[in-house]
């Protein structure tokens, strides 16, 4: 028997009528004992059947172990997880999919489509709507058993793609990128957004609206949490669909592990891949440092401010300075940080930073934040505006005497030893000679929105205190999830600001800032003002921005913009125009 080791077969869900039978399989070695009880089946090798003293104790043992299995009730093979009796078990994962999560799974494209089963089923209070569900975790989705509807519709699957774009974007928008390979577009109305070419043809193919939801992003490129590598992208209420071109049709389309990320990131109890973990203990600093390579001297690419959520790709790997570090997602790219400065977030949103205390007022003098004024360039043509701290740089501008401008950084010692300060200017920024400049007060001015020409009005001082904060802040990367004061997003910016320069603490995300002050028309704004947009990146309020005055905005656009100041008459924006509100 050594040669031949027995084989278990999947028990039955229901208890049968109970009878053995002994019967040759192949005529000659091999025989079945069958114990319906349990429906178990043990295929053993016989002795060779001329040794007949060695073959009648052959039979009388399997006659024993028949009598066995049926007074135990089955024996060891009762032991076996319902789950595993009701449906199928994979030994890839180590887990089963049983009732109706199986028949689901196997009438909407299985494997190829749901991926394998990552747990087994429990209850879990739902993101959507707060009620308890029984759900299951597959690779590429979860599924909710909602027995309050019949069949086949008591199987529901949960809306990770919404979920898992709230979580990496926020309120951010995303940089538009048409899909490769062309092909024919349809815009769905109810978000506005549109699907195309191999996309397109994928959601058709494949369950459209039930299995995929709604468009909720255009398609835009993104780093992949699983490989590290970018992909062009579109969410979905219940997918993420990735453009692989490297692959032939059908194949070029794959659907993003979206069941996998958000299990990681609900359920991870340590500092794993594809877990989720906050920036902590930089108090002091301007934050963690995103590097090239896992070592304190390599590349900087970026700095996650205390509070900034990011997500594990690979590690821990012991760094260059012996600490652990870890291969994350953040701030729009792929690199290294060191695991002292991370906490595992035990939730699926950014938790808002501690209000700081409110600064005493700003005294007017030539620092970063403040607004300075071109002055003795009478007899020029105004203050050369260049591309770096030096007479010899190229010329971007002409400032004519008089010129306000906000003061971005500096003093820097310049080419000719003068002091020199970058300064934004239309919306961009570049480097003035310090001694051209002359403390001054901020801009008070205002026109009406949402036509950048239309007359000027009066602001507050209130007003221009915000602006003049954001402002110090045009250049500065944009950071999902940041709130300051080395990167924002959208809404941490306008957070920031107002705590800065009127003590206000808003709501974290634009939709809530949304219902703080009062309306304002947008014939009558004013510097201050926070200003909405709707529609961006998906349905309903979706970004901000604070409106500085002369038919501007400024506001953390995206990852490759940054934070920028723009005009309302900007086509993108101003059909997205949603109406502004005043906190001052």
């Amino acid at each position: 028997m050594a040669g031949h080791p027995p084989c278990i077969l999947a028990p039955s869900a229901y208890r049968a009528s109970v009878s053995v039978l002994l019967a040759p399989t192949n005529g000659q070695d091999e025989w079945l004992l069958i114990a319906l009880d349990r429906a178990v089946a043990v295929s053993v090798s016989s002795p060779a059947r001329n040794d007949a003293m060695e073959y009648l104790v052959y039979r009388r043992i399997l006659s024993a172990i028949a009598i066995v299995v049926v007074l135990l009730g089955g024996g060891p093979f009762a032991a076996a997880p319902a789950s595993a009796a009701e449906g199928r078990c994979f030994a890839e994962t180590g887990k089963c999919i049983g009732g109706t999560f199986l028949r689901y799974w196997d009438a909407n494209g299985s494997l190829a489509q749901q991926g394998l089963p990552l747990t087994d089923e429990f209850p879990e209070v739902s993101p959507t709507d707060g009620k308890t569900y029984t759900v299951q975790y597959f690779e590429r989705a979860r599924f909710e058993h909602h027995p309050e509807h019949a069949a086949p519709y008591d199987v529901l699957l949960g809306l990770l793609g919404a979920e898992q774009q709230a979580l990496r974007y926020g309120d951010a928008p995303v940089v538009e990128a048409a899909l490769g390979g062309g092909g024919e577009c349809r815009t769905f109305p109810a978000t506005g957004k549109q699907v195309c070419g191999a996309f397109l043809r994928y959601w058709d193919q494949h369950g459209a609206l039930a299995q995929q939801g709604q468009p909720r992003t255009p398609t835009f490129w993104e780093l992949n949490p699983t490989d590290g590598k970018r992909y062009q992208v579109q969410y979905f209420e219940r997918a993420r669909f990735e453009y692989h071109p490297e692959h032939a049709a059908p194949y070029d389309v794959l659907l993003g592990l979206l069941g996998r990320e958000q299990y990681r990131a609900r359920y991870a109890t340590a500092l794993t891949p594809g877990a989720w973990a906050k920036v902590v203990d930089t108090a002091g600093t301007t934050g963690l440092r995103l590097r090239k390579a896992p070592a304190p001297w390599e590349t900087l690419l970026a700095v996650l401010p205390e509070d900034s959520l990011l997500q594990i790709v690979a590690g821990p790997q012991q760094g260059g300075n012996g600490n652990p570090w870890f291969n994350v997602l953040a701030a729009g790219q792929s690199g290294w940080v060191d695991s002292t400065y991370l906490l595992l977030s035990g939730s699926l949103a950014a938790t808002p930073p501690v209000p700081e205390a409110i600064p005493a007022p700003v005294v007017p003098k030539l620092v970063p934040g403040t607004w300075a004024q071109v002055s003795g360039t009478a007899g020029t043509p105004g203050l050369n505006l260049r591309a770096a701290p030096s007479a010899a740089e190229r010329q971007l501008a002409v400032l004519p005497e008089g010129t306000t401008l906000n003061l971005l950084e500096g003093p820097t010692k310049g080419g000719d030893n003068d002091p020199w300060y970058r300064v934004a200017w239309q919306g961009s920024w570049g480097w003035v000679n310090g001694t051209y400049l002359i403390p001054t007060d901020a801009p008070t001015t205002s026109a009406s929105a949402p036509a950048a020409s239309s007359a000027p009005t009066a602001g507050s001082a209130r007003g221009a205190a915000l602006v003049q904060v954001a402002m110090a802040q045009v250049g500065k990367p944009y950071v999902w999830g940041g709130t300051g004061p080395d990167g924002f997003d959208c809404s941490g910016l306008t957070l920031y600001a107002a705590r800065k320069a009127l003590g206000v603490t808003l709501p974290r995300v634009a939709a809530d800032q949304f219902t703080s002050g009062v309306a304002v028309k947008a014939d009558a704004l004013q510097p201050g003002d926070l200003v909405f947009y709707a529609n961006t990146y998906t349905t309903g309020i979706s970004h901000v921005g604070i409106y500085i005055g002369g038919g501007r905005w400024v506001s953390a656009l995206d990852e490759t913009i940054g934070i920028k100041v723009i005009s309302l008459d900007e086509p993108y924006w101003k059909q997205r125009y949603a109406g502004a509100r005043r906190i001052t």
